[in-house]
């Protein structure tokens, strides 16, 4: 279990994150725009799958223990009715609270991800631009308007807020 490793990759996607943005808020390209919005999600990707890696890693290491099926969850498979192991095909929404869900279950703690409020209805929104530009099917589907960057912004502090609650309360890890 390495904390440090994982701090140092987080401290990485974020400062990748404020460049990107810096890029964009000088140049306000349509480019620089697209960058961003690719840079705070593979902020959210890259550190959400670390995080089900250091919660493995804490199960491994006897921190806390996990039950089988959230181990298989963080692994990424399920079993078939045939027993069979089969790739978790989840979204990110649902991986983002997996990440969440299982250190908070596991230690008893409340779980800093609110998934009621109006900012998990921006993060959501936040998704669908991501999912546009990362499989767009028309030149409209690549623009990224100035309202849209101000949702990806929120998006990233609720979810860099979020992460840093949960990380704060699980210190004794």
């Amino acid at each position: 279990m390495n904390i440090r490793y994982y701090a140092d990759f987080f401290d990485v996607l974020v400062a990748d994150c404020r460049e990107a943005a810096e890029i964009w808020g000088k140049e306000c390209t349509p480019y620089s725009r697209r960058a961003y919005v690719k840079a705070v999600f593979s902020f959210i990707d890259g550190n959400t799958y670390r995080l089900n890696q250091l919660w493995l890693d804490c199960h491994q290491a006897g921190v806390f223990a996990l039950t089988k099926l959230q181990i298989n969850k963080l692994h990424g498979y399920k079993f078939g009715e045939n027993g069979r192991k089969l790739p978790l095909k989840s979204s990110i929404l649902d991986s983002v609270k997996l990440s969440f869900s299982v250190p908070s279950k596991a230690r008893g703690i409340d779980n800093p991800l609110n998934t009621i409020g109006n900012e998990w209805c921006i993060f959501k929104e936040a998704v669908r631009i991501r999912n546009r530009l990362t499989h767009p099917k028309s030149v409209n589907d690549l623009e990224v308007s100035l309202d849209e960057i101000k949702i990806i912004e929120s998006a990233c502090d609720f979810y860099r807020q979020s992460t840093r609650a949960l990380m704060q309360s699980l210190v004794g890890i």
